[in-house]
């Protein structure tokens, strides 16, 4: 799906643990023959480049995810929303990011809306208004990657996994109430520097930030691809990322893109409303300790 992924497992026997890292490959290789935009021939590829209006959907993967997103789409009310493919088009995050492009008019119409579409399970189809309404699982496929590529692996027999698919983290194994730790990305500075460690309990972890995807306009403009599907164009919160705690790796990665449309002020109060919940705020008064914000369960250890 166009990003890195990096896994690992303990396993009683270097067989066993090569056997474990096979069934997480074959996990994400079958996220991504499902999911990703970036091959014609992927299931939703497919689906988004129908004309037909009601489409049948074979796999129980592409529609169970669906529904889940449509889900978290309702909860937020919107600010996150899977159809948000005409935007990214739009706004250039399908083409060539070598070349420098002119910024989009908005549209004469809307071309995206989660309440355009609906799962019909019962008869195992996506029903939408229009042809136009196609979905961009940037915002909760990684998240479903790294649960799946982990469960995988511990049904092989291995002790612990761990996913981490492009910045979307999943742990499991090592029994109830264990502390896991990661580290949470200086926004501003390389992929390997670190603004802080966080020791936790929960399974996963998504991270919502503008500094590995963005495009250049000619005037040099950088254009993030988090987008705000309330106005259809790109999020401008005052936050740099959002790293969310929890424990479902689909829910949060969705979360992760919500909070950070909604923007430090916003997104406080939905964590203090969902206790389940956790996250790591960085700001744009980052490096200054005044930029950083934890909310939540969350040990912090700051570097």
């Amino acid at each position: 799906m166009g990003g890195w992924n990096h896994l690992s497992v303990q396993a009683e026997s270097d067989p066993a643990a090569r056997t474990a890292l096979d069934s997480m490959v074959t996990a994400i290789r079958e996220i991504d023959r499902t999911f990703s935009v970036f091959d014609p021939l992927s299931a939703l590829s497919q689906m988004n480049t129908t004309g037909a209006l009601s489409i049948p959907v074979d796999s129980p993967l592409l529609l169970d995810a669906i529904d889940a997103s449509l889900e978290h789409a309702r909860a937020f009310a919107g600010v996150f929303d899977p159809t948000v493919e005409p935007l990214m088009r739009r706004w250039g995050f399908r083409d060539d990011p070598r070349v420098a492009y002119v910024p989009p008019r908005h549209p004469s119409i809307r071309d995206w809306d989660y309440r355009m579409i609906v799962c019909d399970r019962a008869n195992a189809r996506i029903v939408r208004e229009a042809a136009t309404i196609t979905l961009d699982p940037g915002g909760w496929a990684k998240g479903l990657a790294a649960e799946r590529a982990t469960l995988a692996a511990v049904r092989t027999g291995a002790v612990s996994a761990q996913a981490n698919c492009g910045g979307d983290i999943y742990w499991t194994g090592n029994g109830p109430g264990v502390k896991r730790e990661c580290a949470i990305r200086d926004p501003l500075r390389g992929r390997t520097d670190c603004a802080v460690r966080v020791r936790h309990q929960f399974r996963t972890v998504a991270t919502s930030a503008n500094v590995e995807t963005f495009r250049l306009t000619r005037s040099g403009e950088q254009i993030g691809h988090l987008m705000d599907p309330r106005t259809g164009e790109p999020a401008h919160t005052g936050l740099l990322s959002i790293s969310v705690f929890g424990d479902d790796g689909l829910a949060v990665d969705a979360a992760s893109s919500a909070l950070f449309v909604m923007g430090k002020c916003e997104a406080s109060r939905w964590l203090s409303a969902n206790p389940q919940y956790a996250a790591v705020m960085i700001d744009n008064r980052w490096p200054k300790p005044e930029g950083l914000t934890v909310a939540g369960a969350l040990e912090i250890q700051r570097l």
